[in-house]
Parts: C-alpha cells; sequence; structure tokens
C-alpha cells in the first residue's frame, strides 16, 4: 500500500471519532486549487503564507484566529502537518466551533514541492490565481480571469501560450486573442476549433477571458471533453472540481455539447 494510501486509513479512522466526514489526502495541485476556492487552511510548523480569506495559526496547544470569519466560506477545511498530530484532538476543537462540508490533509513534507511546483504563492502576487486543471496532466493548462495575469506568473510557470476570449488585450507576444461576447446567441463552433488546436500543441497554456467563468471554461472543457472523449456533464463535473466558479452558458454548452456529439 502506497504511502498516500496509509496515511489515508489512518485519516479515515481518527474522523470516524469526531465526525461523520471523510479526510482525503491532497497532492500538490489539490491544495493548489482549494487555495484559489478560499480555504480554511491551518498550518502547523511552517508558518507560510498560505493562509487566505478564513485562516487560523496552531501553534501546539492553542488556535488563534487572525482574519475575519464568515460561514459563507465553511466549504473545505486543510489541515497541513505531519500525519503524527494529535487529530481527533484538532478536529474536536475545530469542530466544536465550526462545522465543514469536506476535510483534506497535506504533509508538510511536501510543502518544498509547493514552492517548486507553483513558486508564483510565495512571491507576492496579490489577488486570485488562475486554476490548475488536474486532469490534463501531464499537459499544463491554467484557467482564469484575464485580472490575475502578470508578467511573473506567466514566467515563473513556463507559459507557452494565453488564450485571450475577452476583448481586455495583455499585448503579449504570446498571446492568441479571440475576443467574444458571453452571450447565449455567439456561435463559438469554428473558435472551440482554433484554440483545440492551439492546445494540443502546447504544453503549458494559460486561458483566460474577463472571470474565468464562462468563455475560457468553455475553451478548456471542450478540449478536455474532446481529447479524453467525455459527456459534457462528466467533462464539466472535473472542470469544477478544479474551478468551481466555472459556469459557461447554456448557448456554449449546447454548442459543446453538439460538437462533442458529431466527433464521437
Amino acid at each position: 500500500m502506497s504511502n498516500k494510501n496509509n496515511n489515508q486509513t489512518i485519516l479515515s479512522d481518527t474522523m470516524h471519532k469526531v465526525t461523520d466526514r471523510q479526510f482525503s489526502c491532497l497532492d500538490t495541485y489539490d491544495l493548489y486549487n482549494l487555495y484559489n476556492e478560499g480555504s480554511f487552511i491551518i498550518d502547523f510548523g511552517t508558518k507560510s503564507n498560505l493562509h487566505i480569506n478564513l485562516s487560523i495559526v496552531v501553534d501546539d496547544d492553542y488556535i488563534e484566529e487572525i482574519d475575519d470569519f464568515s460561514p459563507d466560506n465553511l466549504n473545505h477545511l486543510v489541515i497541513i502537518g505531519s500525519i503524527s498530530l494529535n487529530l481527533s484532538e484538532i478536529i474536536r476543537t475545530i469542530n466544536s466551533h465550526y462545522g465543514f462540508k469536506n476535510y483534506h490533509f497535506f504533509d508538510e513534507e511536501g510543502i518544498q514541492n509547493m514552492h517548486d511546483t507553483f513558486p508564483i504563492i510565495f512571491n507576492g502576487f496579490g489577488g486570485t490565481y488562475p486554476s490548475f486543471i488536474t486532469p490534463l496532466l501531464p499537459k499544463r493548462v491554467f484557467l482564469g480571469s484575464v485580472k490575475t495575469v502578470s508578467e511573473e506568473f506567466l514566467h515563473l510557470n513556463n507559459i507557452d501560450r494565453v488564450i485571450n476570449m475577452c476583448f481586455s488585450k495583455l499585448c503579449l507576444s504570446i498571446e492568441k486573442n479571440f475576443p467574444i461576447e458571453d452571450d447565449d446567441g455567439v456561435d463559438i463552433s469554428e473558435i472551440l476549433d482554433k484554440t483545440f488546436a492551439i492546445m494540443d500543441n502546447t504544453q503549458n497554456i494559460l486561458v483566460v477571458c474577463e472571470k474565468g467563468k464562462s468563455r475560457s471554461a468553455s475553451v478548456v472543457l471542450y478540449y478536455y471533453a474532446k481529447k479524453y472523449g467525455l459527456s459534457l456533464t462528466k467533462g464539466l463535473d472535473g472542470l469544477k472540481s478544479c474551478r468551481s466558479l466555472c459556469n459557461p452558458n447554456k448557448g456554449f454548452l449546447n454548442q459543446i455539447e453538439q460538437k462533442l456529439d458529431t466527433s464521437v
């Protein structure tokens, strides 16, 4: 059994004692995307800048709140630390004050890997980061808002091409523009063919629109579903597992579904 599976068993046993929710073991990519989602993160030992929105620092025997608390964000709790931590006591303390839908564990030994894989997080870049579309590995595909793009992000993540679906141009040499309105009536069929070809021939790619929600999500959804022979529903589920706000408009979804049906 792998170390991750061993950790999963230990965590599941721990959770059974204190809550009916299951604990999942994260990898680097999972943690990166949860970081973008505004998750509640507690970090033992490293005290790195992974604390966002809702944040608490745990130091031995006490829990200290350091940021504003909003009950709307009670979704994911991530614990970063050693498997030897007294998780039962920690979870009991947290659950006595808050209730979460999902619980996750990230081994502190993987923090250096986090630094190496996504260095932008530790270099003072503000705002929400583009989401990493894990199912497309080993191809590195990021999906996000045009407002979060910076030269630093592009450089640190070795981005080869930026597909920009909105009218706000970035004026980059690696940028390919397909400006369209986010409207049900817009025909995106030919654009999807063009962006599929670009993505299929690019290793490190960033796809953006105004919010990283509809136009850019449609491009990545079509590529993902067509490349792996998925239905529209399964493709969208996979995309939302990495970026929950993805929500292509109905017109785009209908066109994607039609193109997927004819490509079978």
